[in-house]
């Protein structure tokens, strides 16, 4: 049985762990600490969260997008500034008119493609928090999905290792579809419930930047990540849904991607709260066999079971629960026997997952 963890994470442990030994100092000494913070916040931090005035209405009106982007100011809060309200105009930071356009997108993905109004599928505001960290004494290393307190907080940028988070959609989208877990399968955060949870994490996230740009699945370049890392001839992003464990290779800093993609190369250890992040990279490649089988808009088809998938799976639904629904989903969305229901049989079947 998989735990319910207070906060819920891009950056998968094992890229940490490399920085702890990357030959920069800086980069190790930020490594150690957020190592430390993320330990913490795994054990439900005890961090205030004061009410931005107006934020704690009833459900919005349907297709009416609430936003509150908040400056933490490099601290461990989420009762910082409030910089931008639905409806304000630009302010000229950075990262707080990043992160206010990049979940607008979202909202806006999940409402004209899935129907659904908000992460909480209600219109609950959106709160996000900038410059966040979880220590003063360090940066915080990408983002976070906190379910206690039903928000994201983003980090800053480390030179050599990550640019600004903030700027990233697929960052906001998967962060934000942590909370759309939260809110309706619950998938708890460890071994292959927490893997699925991280999973759908990356294919919306995915799927809403082939969204925004009008990309086919053929057009896609299905990374996560790939804006904000510090791209070189071994570095491409922080995850690939099309080559699992290929993003980044021995980079002196971030390590290698330890992501797998098939179940004969499933990690069952410990670490990584039973390899939520490694081992996402098995439905990750499912999701984009599917996509990549039926061509055209991934969002069309393959989205729309998943996402109807995910509202029938359940707290501890594991890598098999995923599959069987998906292949039940496809052929009541699409037909028993059709296009959709045999692609979704034959990507299981090729991640060793056979239905």
């Amino acid at each position: 049985m998989g735990r319910v963890l207070a906060a819920c994470r891009l950056v998968p442990p094992h890229m940490l762990d490399a920085m702890t030994r990357s030959p920069d100092h800086r980069i190790r000494e930020v490594a150690r600490h957020n190592q430390a913070a993320a330990d913490r916040s795994r054990r439900a931090p005890a961090l205030g969260s004061k009410a931005v005035v107006g934020e704690r209405g009833g459900a919005a009106e349907a297709g009416k997008v609430r936003r509150v982007v908040r400056d933490a100011g490099q601290e461990p809060r989420f009762d910082g500034k409030v910089r931008r309200r639905e409806g304000d105009p630009p302010t000229g930071n950075r990262d707080v008119d990043d992160v206010y356009r990049n979940t607008g997108i979202v909202l806006d993905f999940y409402r004209r493609v899935f129907n659904r109004n908000g992460v909480d599928g209600k219109g609950m505001w959106l709160i996000s928090n900038v410059e966040f960290r979880q220590t003063p004494a360090q940066p915080m290393l990408g983002a976070y999905w906190y379910r206690n307190h039903k928000a994201m907080t983003f980090g800053e940028e480390i030179l050599e290792v990550m640019k600004r988070p903030a700027k990233a959609l697929d960052f906001a989208g998967h962060e934000m579809t942590h909370g759309v877990v939260q809110f309706t399968a619950k998938l708890a955060h460890g071994n292959e419930p927490g893997a699925l949870n991280e999973s759908f994490a990356d294919v919306m996230a995915s799927l809403v930047k082939q969204w925004k740009k009008g990309q086919t699945a053929s057009e896609a370049d299905w990374l996560i990540g790939d804006t904000v890392v510090y791209r070189s001839k071994t570095v491409r992003g922080i995850r690939s849904l099309k080559a699992p464990g290929t993003a980044y290779t021995d980079d002196p800093h971030i390590g290698s991607d330890q992501q797998v993609w098939q179940m004969k190369h499933k990690y069952r250890g410990s670490k990584d709260d039973g390899g939520v992040h490694i081992n996402s990279g098995i439905p990750n490649h499912a999701f984009y066999l599917v996509s990549a089988t039926l061509g055209g808009l991934a969002w069309e088809r393959a989205g729309q079971v998943w996402y109807a998938s995910l509202l029938r799976l359940h707290p501890n639904s594991d890598f098999e629960d995923c599959a069987q629904t998906t292949y039940t989903v496809a052929a009541a969305l699409f037909g028993r026997g059709s296009r959709v229901q045999k692609a979704v049989k034959s990507a299981w079947k090729t991640v060793g997952l056979p239905i």
